[in-house]
């Protein structure tokens, strides 16, 4: 993973692949060994593309990340409004 990560051009599908198929040994290695950041980012370079760190969050909370952000500022928007237009004004 390492090494297709290092392509210019890496192949976005197997990438894909090879996150899904070692989420267990990776959960396994950052909850028991508690690695520090640096070392994740080693050994799992590709955790670290918005991408994957998507998809990370899906495969961890079942929930789509993107969506639920959305989702959580749709109820302030409003409010988000009148605060921005009150320190327009003069």
């Amino acid at each position: 993973m390492t090494s297709e990560m290092k392509k210019r051009k890496f192949d976005r599908k197997q990438i894909d692949e090879m996150m899904s198929d070692t989420f267990v040994l990776r959960r396994k290695e950052i909850v028991e060994d508690e690695p520090l950041v640096v070392q994740v980012k080693d050994r799992w370079p590709a955790l670290f593309s918005e991408r994957q760190f998507k998809a990370e969050v899906a495969r961890l909370t079942s929930v789509d990340l993107k969506g639920s952000l959305f989702a959580g500022l749709d109820q302030y928007v409003t409010r988000f409004l009148e605060l921005d237009f009150k320190n327009v004004r003069p």
